[in-house]
């Protein structure tokens, strides 16, 4: 039994990166308080990373498609980008362990 690889977006990891900070920061500064003092900021942080991780492959997925940022238009695909970071973790899982297609 082969498994379909999952494919890494090296340019979506580098948007991660620029969500992951811009999230860190405003999070911290408007709502959690000082970073790291307390359990709410690691956990905060945890999933961040997390984000950060599973974002380049949801990416990288959405690619395979034809062209959904063509036909979503490039304003609407870099908005739907950001909620896609916040909720790539759960996509991910998806994707890897309950898309049935693929098992088939």
């Amino acid at each position: 039994m082969s498994k379909k690889k999952t494919k890494f977006s090296v340019i979506s990891f580098i948007l991660g990166c620029f969500y992951f900070f811009l999230s860190f920061v405003l999070l911290h500064a408007y709502w959690i308080g000082g970073p790291f003092e307390s359990f709410l900021s690691l956990l905060v942080t945890i999933y961040l990373g997390a984000c950060t991780w599973a974002f380049p492959y949801i990416i990288a997925e959405l690619d395979q498609l034809d062209s959904v940022s063509e036909r979503l238009g490039y304003t609407i695909f870099e908005v739907l980008s950001i909620v896609l970071y916040f909720v790539a973790p759960f996509i991910y899982i998806w994707l890897e362990f309950f898309n049935e297609k693929d098992k088939k």
